[in-house]
């Protein structure tokens, strides 16, 4: 038990099973620990909800506060990581394509990229067809990428070991699987 200015936290205590699910930014003063260490008290006695798409939506809204909790102090959203590594990995893509890899609709898509080319990590490219938006990840665009890349994979390990090898693999498996399948 670590006593802080505002509360005592018990770090090795069991949760109470009526404990919901929230996100905690421990500040270092109260704790002693890094200002951006991120305790996750998940509820014991969660109702199992029988529809698929409830608890897709529940379970991205919890990984997704993981993330960002690593991502924010280095200024970049997870919608803006995923985009500039999709970027990286896959190089220059039209708009369209874009949506379709991440599956997203182009109102969402523009919005998320117009931050993006106004700080200077990606560029609009030019194309033989002038209706078509094609888009690529600048220099600047890769140093982000790189300067998020501790925190991104950190918080996949920290998935990783909380789920285990086996069902990690299995989860990333039957997710792409499944997102293929809905978007088809």
């Amino acid at each position: 038990m670590r006593e802080g200015r505002h509360a005592a936290v018990n770090l090795s205590a069991p949760l109470p099973s009526a404990t919901f699910a929230i996100l905690a930014r421990i500040h270092a003063d109260t704790l002693d620990i890094s200002p951006y260490c991120c305790i996750y008290m998940v509820m014991q006695d969660t109702p199992q909800i029988p529809c698929l798409c409830a608890i897709l939506r529940r379970a991205s809204r919890a990984v997704t506060r993981a993330y960002e909790a690593r991502l924010e102090p280095l200024g970049v959203t997870v919608a803006q990581h995923t985009i500039l590594r999709t970027l990286m990995h896959a190089g220059p893509l039209a708009q369209h394509a874009l949506a379709d890899i991440l599956v997203m609709d182009s109102t969402t898509l523009t919005r998320t990229l117009s931050p993006l080319r106004a700080h200077g990590w990606i560029k609009q490219e030019a194309t033989d067809d002038r209706r078509l938006r094609r888009w690529a990840l600048t220099r600047a665009g890769e140093r982000v990428v790189e300067r998020c890349a501790d925190a991104w994979q950190q918080s996949q390990l920290d998935f990783k070991a909380r789920l285990g090898e086996a069902e990690w693999d299995t989860l990333r498996r039957s997710l792409h699987r499944l997102g293929n399948l809905a978007a088809a």
